[in-house]
């Protein structure tokens, strides 16, 4: 092993995150992404956070296309969609002006929200 090696593979980061932050959420940070195992910890200002890439989760997405227009328009979700994450807290919904976070396993109607499963990006 490498002496500058910090770990071999790994499928959790403890990031810095919002306090708002608990179990479940989805988190981005920079580039980073996953959903936080851990609720943010006032002590370190971190949360465990899954990013294991090829991993499902259920996760409350909103079947709008975009967060920012007023009024939000709805858009269906579908099977394959790819699925974006902004905001704080994030949403997920399919605005492609937030980051990546995977793809949908199953359908929504339009303008509803609902919990899927999320395939992670």
């Amino acid at each position: 092993m490498a002496l500058n090696e910090a770990f071999r593979t790994t499928d959790e980061l403890q990031l810095p995150v919002l306090a708002n932050v608990v179990a479940g959420a989805a988190v981005v940070v920079g580039g980073i992404h996953g959903i936080a195992e851990t609720s943010y910890n006032a002590t370190t200002g971190r949360a465990t956070v899954k990013v294991k890439p090829s991993s499902a989760w259920n996760m409350s997405v909103q079947a709008i296309s975009s967060l920012t227009a007023s009024p939000q328009t709805g858009s269906a979700v579908a099977i394959g969609d790819s699925l974006y994450a902004s905001g704080s807290p994030e949403i997920i919904s399919k605005d492609s002006g937030g980051t990546l976070i995977g793809y949908a396993l199953e359908t929504i109607t339009s303008g509803t929200t609902q919990t899927i499963k999320v395939w992670l990006a």
